[in-house]
């Protein structure tokens, strides 16, 4: 196997010299809500990636 791999899918590997994309981008969003405190400012709790 080849050590120039550039994109790896579960065993599968794609190497650079067989694939080329054009554009590679990556959106990752989370969800960290404010939780109201008694006297004291509110907090955030992180519960989770956002689902869509």
């Amino acid at each position: 196997m080849s050590t120039r791999v550039m994109l790896g899918l579960g065993e599968f590997r794609f190497e650079i010299e067989t694939l080329a994309y054009q554009k590679l981008s990556l959106n990752q969003s989370w969800r960290w809500p404010e939780q109201a405190r008694i006297n004291r400012d509110p907090a955030l709790q992180f519960v989770g990636p956002n689902s869509g």
